[in-house]
């Protein structure tokens, strides 16, 4: 039998789980353009080394968690 409810619900897990894809892929932006312009401006510090590893650590659990599944 068809359920309206479990469309929403599925419909609102798509919402959130494009609303989390779009913050991360917005973080690694930020994170990668701040990374170049702390190395250009400070040259390899400790905050540059810092932004990378943040930045590289959201881009991690990105392709963890929207990578395509084996099956």
């Amino acid at each position: 039998m068809f359920s309206f409810a479990a469309v929403k619900e599925e419909r609102r897990r798509e919402i959130v789980w494009a609303v989390v894809r779009l913050a991360l892929g917005l973080i690694q932006i930020v994170g990668a353009t701040a990374s170049v312009l702390l190395l250009i401006s400070t040259g390899p510090s400790r905050l540059t080394l810092f932004a990378v590893i943040v930045t590289g650590l959201f881009t991690l659990g990105s392709r963890i968690l929207f990578s395509p599944r084996k099956r």
